[in-house]
């Protein structure tokens, strides 16, 4: 029992040290994928449940706009997400959320081909975050017919921003 005692400052470094790595030294980008069949760690489902319905090949459109909101980590500096289609010759507008309303930029969508028709794009400016430090996406079809628009997968890519020393000497400048 004395030895317990003597360790009881263990746990606290431990928890110090692993938020100062997640703060300070981890300025990786992260990745996730997924098929939209469950909720992950990173997306929602493709909101309102309504407008989609399951299948075997992914989740097929019978109405739009439907969103989907990523979760970010605290130092987001950019987003990229990719959604991968089975879209033949239809129009796709992907776009990001701009304010609290109806408001989104769909101005640095592109679109680039593999086996599935693919769309990107990469969010540098976000105004406006969701509750839970979740960033909405929008996937506009314009002339939708039910049925004809499946959404198979996507990525998203988080780069963090690099750790900088001015958050820490303004935190220390109010003591």
């Amino acid at each position: 029992m004395r030895y317990i005692w003597h360790i009881r400052w263990v746990v606290p470094v431990l928890f110090l040290l692993f938020i100062a790595w997640q703060s300070l030294v981890a300025t990786y980008s992260l990745q996730a994928l997924t098929d939209f069949k469950q909720r992950t760690a990173w997306f929602e489902v493709l909101l309102p449940a309504g407008r989609v319905t399951k299948t075997d090949s992914g989740l097929v459109l019978k109405s739009e706009p439907v969103y989907v909101d990523v979760r970010l980590p605290l130092r987001a500096a950019a987003v990229t997400l990719e959604l991968s289609t089975t879209a033949a010759s239809v129009p796709v507008k992907l776009g990001v959320r701009q304010g609290s309303g109806f408001q989104y930029d769909y101005s640095a969508t592109e679109e680039f081909r593999g086996d599935t028709r693919t769309f990107r794009l990469r969010a540098t400016n976000w105004p406006y975050l969701e509750p839970g430090h979740r960033l909405r996406f929008i996937l506009s079809v314009p002339g939708l017919k039910p049925g004809n628009v499946v959404v198979t997968g996507a990525k998203v890519t988080v780069e963090r921003r690099p750790f900088s020393w001015d958050w820490v000497k303004r935190a220390f400048s109010s003591l």
